[in-house]
């Protein structure tokens, strides 16, 4: 399994979230985004110890399902927009939120992943909608998605919620989530109450929303960020075609800053921090390791995940919080 022993430890160190994206101001906007805020939770420095044995696992299913390269992969996906009536109303209507198949689809299509059907969904609660959903991801926020998601690992859940930590604008969980619940979902809820994309409304309002939204669902498909192990760690994000990074780049412009290994910084790219917000995209690399991870955690027909997480999923919505579906045109 993809960094099952890294990700265990990592993801419970760093909150079990990839916290990505984060504004320079209330209001995000990737020009002004220059101040070196550290944009995600994750704990770039923690050593990747183990999680070759996970990568030989990903390789020999490859090898094993040679026409999966070429396969279409088609993920459904539920959009919950959490707040109360004003809060909802103020974003609901935005372009971005009513048109996040369309954003997910041009950052994917072309490497054969594709998003839909796409059901959306209102949620009216105001415990949920007036707490901050980094502060108790691990207790409310994950109370709520308990309450709301629908599917099982295949199904993208995705919450737009009104508030993150100031300079948040969102976070995802990695695929490891469905192989190491242990003193994660404690003794209630479900092996995967946790397994999602979350935005906030804060996102909705700048130029970051698309690479926002993209950027998180690469976490949600296996993709570190490729700055990961700085210039210490070769092949950091354990892609070999994206170049060794030592920091953060938030400008819009290529420099090599570990000059002991091939290639400029990544600055068009989606899982990159740069203020670029126009042609970004996956490198191969990147897309075969989504692909594959896709089959080996998320594909009813070839995941390979415990016995323990084939539990009962809720295949319809809560009635008792969801207040409107359908909102916009997703």
């Amino acid at each position: 399994m993809i960094c099952r022993t890294i990700l265990f430890t990592m993801l419970c160190m760093a909150s079990l979230f990839s916290v990505a994206l984060a504004q320079a101001s209330q209001r995000p906007s990737l020009d002004n985004a220059r101040d070196p805020l550290n944009w995600c939770g994750q704990d770039e420095k923690v050593h990747a110890i183990g999680r070759e044995d996970d990568l030989a696992a990903l390789e020999a299913f490859s090898k094993r399902s040679l026409n999966t390269e070429q396969a279409s992969i088609h993920i459904p996906i539920n959009v919950f927009l959490v707040g109360t009536e004003e809060q909802r109303s103020s974003v609901k209507y935005k372009i971005e939120i009513r048109h996040i198949g369309t954003t997910l689809n041009e950052g994917y299509a072309k490497h054969g992943i594709t998003f839909g059907p796409i059901e959306t969904y209102e949620v009216a609660n105001d415990t949920y909608a007036n707490m901050n959903h980094m502060e108790h991801r691990h207790d409310k926020t994950r109370e709520m998605q308990r309450a709301l998601r629908i599917g099982g690992p295949e199904t993208l859940n995705l919450y737009i919620v009104p508030k993150l930590d100031t300079g948040l604008l969102g976070y995802a969980a990695f695929p490891d989530l469905l192989t190491n619940p242990f003193g994660i979902v404690g003794a209630t809820g479900t092996w995967f109450d946790g397994d999602a994309v979350v935005i906030g409304h804060s996102a909705l309002d700048g130029t970051l929303f698309a690479k926002a939204v993209i950027h998180e669902t690469g976490h949600w498909l296996g993709l570190y960020h490729p700055f990961q192990g700085s210039c210490k760690i070769p092949n950091g994000d354990y892609i070999p075609d994206t170049p060794q990074s030592r920091h953060e780049n938030y400008a819009c412009k290529a420099k090599d800053t570990c000059p002991e290994f091939p290639g400029e910084d990544l600055v068009w790219n989606y899982m990159a921090y740069s203020s670029c917000d126009k042609n970004l995209s996956f490198t191969p690399g990147q897309a075969l390791f989504m692909r594959q991870s896709w089959y080996s955690f998320r594909d009813p027909k070839t995941r390979d995940l415990p016995a323990e997480s084939r539990v009962p999923y809720r295949t319809t919505p809560n009635k008792d919080m969801i207040v409107r579906s359908r909102f916009g045109n997703a």
